[in-house]
């Protein structure tokens, strides 16, 4: 069991350091959480909202550590810049943008 969340924690771990380069290569800020965002991910403290070339809004959840650590050179948005869309939705504008098929 333990090589298990050992492998999560890799992947979780590569995913934080992905998302970091996003947040440098695309326009976007942080946020804290809102209850209107709860999902799955209860343990995420923050927001990253990345901006697609699209126009289109993607964001991920990050934890407290992570903001400070991998994310520090974010703004903190005044207000939550979320746009309501949700995880299927997100995983659907990321592969609309490319695969070249996004309005």
């Amino acid at each position: 069991m333990q090589r298990l969340k050992d492998k999560i924690e890799n992947l979780n771990a590569e995913r934080r350091l992905v998302l970091a380069v996003l947040s440098k290569l695309l326009p976007s800020v942080v946020s804290y959480r809102t209850p209107s965002e709860d999902g799955e991910d209860y343990e995420f403290d923050y927001m990253v909202y990345m901006r697609l070339p699209t126009g289109k809004q993607v964001s991920f959840g990050i934890g407290s550590a992570a903001r400070e650590a991998w994310f520090s050179h974010l703004p903190i948005a005044n207000i939550t810049p979320w746009d309501g869309h949700g995880t299927e939705e997100k995983w659907n504008r990321i592969v609309a943008y490319i695969d070249g098929s996004a309005e």
